[in-house]
């Protein structure tokens, strides 16, 4: 009895330690042609299984997490209703993936449009069949970085990336980024392995706003003197797919490209994106506004009065807060950096009493004030005190004669 209750135990053990190795962190994106679904979001995911949700066999999920735990996990985590089929749709085994968050393949009609995947840049190729995973058998790893796309062709249209997923720089700093596109089929019909620099392609930014949503920015925003310069017209990609430019606002934005090619002549988009949406997050800081911040956080408490310090320092912090909000407009950076100044103008110096000085500190000089009570002060000459001794002698001599006399 007790070898078949050990057995039991370890065979728990065994089953509740593999499911727990199994279990991993990735990250999903979701993208259709005209903006972005689902930001790049981390999940935890495991071989749970979702065939109640997403159709297909149980023992599909329950082997190692795929990528359709991960949108689902997403999803769920969002607050999606999953059984709403517009929301997502697989069909009835899972493997076709047709909606997502109401974008479905097949608007324009030439049944070429497709949902596509990759991880890591890649298109997940079986080895043993040299084909393509589906969605529900597309093996997962710790770390993975998948990317759903809706395309228009998924024969003729590129999946796009950039060499940076992710990147901070001020508003006077040059940004270098390069764009590569990855064909579904090379030449001899190898899946994936076409990789090559995305030339002459328009970089997009799309500013974020406090609702959430994006603003895209259209070409009005391009050349001198606006929110988007470059040497050169860098913001159309070399033969290199490379880029170069400035973006003069702060803010957060999505980064993509584009190059267009005559698409579809229909009622949908007559000219259609060669690439799908590569995606940066940038975010632009003001260096002017760092600059006053580090400027302010030169001055030293101990040397000003508790309450100009203190109002110094809550303008440094209102400042920070500013810097680090990506929805600050101009009109509050500039009001930080004139505070900023403000508040330094105004610190009053501690008065520090030593022997010799009472020391004022400034923020702009020491001023040092001569004590008034540091010297006996007499209207008559200074004849040293060797001399006064004398004197004091000579008169005690004088009077101690003149009561000798008299006695």
């Amino acid at each position: 009895m007790k070898k078949i209750m050990y057995g039991l135990m370890l065979g728990l053990f065994i089953f509740l330690t593999s499911n727990q190795l199994e279990a991993m962190n990735v990250s999903i994106r979701v993208e259709s042609n005209e903006k972005t679904l689902i930001e790049k979001t981390k999940v935890d995911v495991s071989p749970i299984d979702i065939s109640n949700i997403v159709g297909g066999n149980s023992s599909d999920y329950t082997k190692h997490p795929v990528v359709l735990h991960a949108l689902v996990k997403v999803l769920q985590d969002k607050g999606y209703d999953l059984s709403d089929k517009n929301i997502l749709d697989c069909g009835f085994t899972g493997s076709y993936l047709s909606t997502i968050l109401n974008n479905s393949r097949s608007k324009n009609g030439t049944y070429a449009d497709e949902w596509m995947f990759t991880i890591n840049n890649k298109y997940p190729v079986d080895v043993n069949t040299g084909y393509g995973y589906a969605i529900n058998a597309a093996p997962l790893h710790e770390n993975d970085s998948i990317v759903l796309f809706l395309t228009y062709d998924y024969i003729s249209q590129f999946y796009s990336y950039f060499d940076k997923e992710e990147l901070t720089v001020f508003d006077d700093e040059m940004i270098n980024l390069t764009n590569y596109k990855l064909a579904i089929f090379d030449k001899n019909w190898n899946m994936g392995t076409d990789i090559s620099p995305a030339s002459d392609a328009l970089v997009i930014l799309e500013k974020k706003k406090s609702d959430g949503t994006y603003n895209v920015l259209d070409e009005s925003n391009y050349g001198p003197g606006t929110l988007i310069t470059s040497p050169n017209d860098g913001y159309v990609s070399n033969i290199k797919g490379e880029f170069s430019f400035i973006v003069n606002q702060p803010g957060e934005y999505n980064v993509t490209s584009r190059i267009d090619t005559a698409g579809y002549a229909d009622e949908y988009d007559p000219m259609i994106n060669e690439l799908s949406r590569a995606h940066l997050k940038l975010i632009v800081k003001s260096r002017a506004l760092d600059n006053a911040i580090k400027d302010a956080s030169k001055y030293q408490e101990s040397k000003y009065t508790n309450a100009s310090y203190q109002n110094l320092s809550n303008s440094i912090d209102k400042a920070k807060a500013i810097f680090n909000n990506p929805y600050a407009s101009d009109e509050e950076i500039k009001k930080s950096i004139d505070d900023l100044k403000i508040n330094i103008s105004n610190l009053q110096g501690k008065q520090v009493i030593n022997n010799t000085n009472i020391v004022t500190n400034s923020p702009i000089k020491n001023i040092q004030v001569k004590k008034s009570n540091t010297k006996l002060v007499s209207n008559m000459p200074d004849t040293g005190s060797n001399s006064l001794v004398i004197v004091i002698l000579f008169l005690s001599l004088g009077t101690s004669l003149l009561m000798t006399k008299r006695i």
